[in-house]
């Protein structure tokens, strides 16, 4: 039992390794792609908020990515400047200011996004059709994985 845990954790060393390899061989796409933008790491993290989580309130942006409210709304101001973020009254409490992209914010988070997805299209391209399908069987396995995780 022990050789096996042994065994089991010098194949997740590998495999975390690995996918850390493959990730790096993206990164220059990726971050031209960010250069592009003409954004502040800060504002890319605050539309990747917003485009996953949906409209959120200043105190729950600067939660998220761990800065004071002034500091937030700095970012948010020029955001808005950018014309990549709206702000809104809620709703339910007209008292609270949400925050949510515009289509142009939607736009340039998802061109990030797409950059992403073409280069590990690009990649996967090169694989034979059976090691395709093993992957894309064990990615399920570890999907599954994920979602009993978080």
């Amino acid at each position: 039992m022990a050789e096996e845990q042994e065994s089991s954790q010098a194949l997740i060393e590998r495999v975390v390794r690995l996918f850390g390899e493959v990730l790096m061989h993206s990164l220059p796409q990726d971050m031209e792609a960010m250069l592009k933008l003409d954004l502040t790491m800060p504002q890319l993290k605050v539309l990747m908020v917003l485009l996953h989580g949906g409209p959120a309130s200043v105190g729950a942006l600067a939660s998220a990515l761990r800065v004071t409210l002034p500091t937030m709304t700095g970012i948010l101001d020029r955001l808005v400047e950018h014309g990549m973020v709206q702000r809104y009254e809620s709703p339910e409490d007209r008292r609270l200011v949400m925050n949510r992209l515009t289509d142009e914010g939607a736009a340039a988070a998802g061109k990030l996004r797409q950059v992403r997805l073409t280069q590990a299209s690009n990649i996967l391209r090169r694989l034979p059709i059976e090691d395709l399908e093993k992957l894309a069987n064990s990615l399920e396995k570890l999907r599954s994985a994920a979602e009993l995780e978080g």
